[in-house]
């Protein structure tokens, strides 16, 4: 063999190398890699390529229930662009689970989704989805700012976001009616809420036990239709109720809101 020919044999040898290398998740969590390779590894090559990851539509239990034996981080979830729901119970009690990231064409979290990933400390849901189901981040002890995007539409459900108890602000944008009963219950720290303009009712208990909120921004130039003992007494009397602009009066005659000690029409 001619060194010519032996040197564009080596060379094709070290590109097929280079694409093969390309095309394989690099996972930055062994536990991940070890889960997913169990489950999807279908040419049995001990690895999960892109191809493998974009043909994932369904989690099922893979993850669940994994307690201390759950990933630390799974940012590469981004990569399963078939997902459409994250299914009930997919990363329940993952109690080491600090990071993850869900692909854009997520469109449903079901219900306990992520309950008791207690040390996640942050998430980001995608702008694809449209409906959070009931329980879905309950007892996300770690979790600090969510950000509930305008693809969501309907509700917050019922204990969606209940037992945060790092949770600081909580920021849901429009096309949310409703906040569901104990949507927010038992998030001790949570400071700030801001309330779409879309809202028209916020269910009982939903900020039971909140008692350190601060500012209330209500965007709903009508007041919405309140439940029972939806705040602590607490925040009617020392937080700040800040509402549209000629909105004021409204509020201040609304059942519910007008037992707030301070409502003011200038925002953030």
């Amino acid at each position: 063999m001619n060194r010519k020919k032996a040197f564009i044999l080596l060379l094709t040898a070290l590109c097929l190398n280079v694409e093969a290398h390309v095309e394989t998740v690099s996972f930055a969590d062994e536990t991940a890699k070890r889960i997913c390779v169990e489950q999807w590894d279908n040419d049995g090559d001990g690895e999960l390529s892109y191809q493998e990851a974009a043909g994932i539509t369904d989690l099922a239990s893979a993850f669940c229930l994994r307690l201390l034996n759950s990933p630390v981080s799974f940012n590469e979830l981004q990569y399963f662009t078939s997902l459409r729901e994250i299914s009930p119970r997919a990363f329940a009690d993952c109690y080491k689970l600090r990071s993850i990231t869900m692909p854009v064409s997520v469109q449903i979290i079901h219900e306990q989704a992520f309950s008791s990933c207690v040390q996640l400390e942050e998430i980001q849901i995608p702008t694809s989805v449209q409906r959070l189901e009931q329980n879905c981040f309950f007892h996300c002890s770690s979790l600090r700012e969510i950000l509930v995007p305008p693809s969501v539409r309907d509700s917050i459900p019922y204990q969606a976001f209940a037992y945060c108890t790092e949770l600081q602000r909580a920021t849901i944008e429009a096309n949310v009616s409703f906040i569901g009963v104990n949507a927010f219950s038992g998030c001790s720290q949570l400071q700030t809420v801001t309330l779409p303009f879309t809202t028209t009712r916020v269910c009982s208990n939903a900020f039971s036990g909140c008692g350190e909120i601060r500012q209330i921004f209500c965007r709903a130039s009508t007041p919405p239709a309140v439940g029972n003992d939806v705040f602590d007494s607490r925040v009617l009397t020392n937080a700040v109720l800040f509402v549209p602009e000629g909105s004021v009066e409204a509020y201040k005659q609304a059942p519910g809101w007008c037992d707030f000690k301070f409502i003011s029409e200038t925002f953030e």
